[in-house]
C-alpha cells in the first residue's frame, strides 16, 4: 500500500516537473537538462518494459540514477537563477524524495 501511494505521488510530481508548470526556461542549460531528464526517463521505462534480465535491470538503475541527478542539477539550476516559485520548489524536493524511496525499494525486492 506504501508503495502504491509514493509512486503516485512520484507520478504526479513527475507530471509537473515534465510539464513545467511555474518554472522559467530561459536559460539553454535548463532546457539542456530538461531534455535530458526527459529522454533518460522514456529509456528507463523502455527498458523496464523490455524484460527483466540483469541488464535491462543495470541499465534502468543507472539511467535512473542518472534522473535524480539530472533533476538536483536542475533543481540547483534554477533555484540559483531565482525561476522557481515555492510551489515547484516543493514539487522537486517531493519528486526527489519519492524517486529515491522507489530506487531504494526496487534495490531491495531484487
Amino acid at each position: 500500500m506504501f508503495n502504491n501511494i509514493v509512486v503516485f505521488i512520484n507520478f504526479l510530481s513527475f507530471v509537473f516537473i515534465l510539464v513545467g508548470v511555474d518554472i522559467k526556461y530561459n536559460d539553454n542549460r535548463i532546457k539542456i537538462v530538461h531534455v535530458t531528464f526527459f529522454i533518460s526517463f522514456i529509456l528507463v521505462m523502455l527498458t523496464s518494459l523490455i524484460s527483466h534480465n540483469s541488464i535491462a535491470y543495470g541499465l534502468s538503475q543507472i539511467l535512473e540514477i542518472l534522473c535524480i541527478i539530472c533533476i538536483l542539477l536542475l533543481f540547483y539550476i534554477l533555484k540559483k537563477t531565482n525561476s522557481l516559485s515555492n510551489r515547484a520548489n516543493v514539487v522537486f524536493i517531493i519528486f526527489v524524495v519519492t524517486q529515491v524511496i522507489i530506487i531504494i525499494n526496487q534495490l531491495f525486492i531484487r
